[in-house]
């Protein structure tokens, strides 16, 4: 939904998420490029739905994950948050 890798959405914080200007700002983890991404009516709708803890150093996903977990835990996040996951990753 935001173009991102996986391990960019499950490294991304709250202070990576502007509402206001509908767009995610991070660096990459694979790349350590920092990059810009518009956030798109669906996503939007799936982060009102997370609930915040009051740090903005806070991760999106409630919990902090390690690469070397993504392929386990990837597929718990989008049943969690009902979004359809890729039946081959692109990367």
């Amino acid at each position: 939904m935001a173009a991102l890798r996986r391990s960019d959405a499950l490294a991304l914080r709250w202070r990576n998420v502007d509402f206001k200007s509908e767009v995610l700002s991070l660096r990459q983890q694979k790349t350590g490029v920092d990059c810009v991404r518009p956030i798109c009516p669906e996503l939007h709708d799936i982060l009102v739905a997370v609930p915040k803890k009051f740090s903005t150093d806070a991760f999106v996903v409630p919990r902090p994950i390690y690469v070397g977990n993504i392929d386990r835990n990837f597929p718990v996040l989008c049943r969690r948050t009902k979004v359809k996951a890729f039946a081959k990753p692109l990367h």
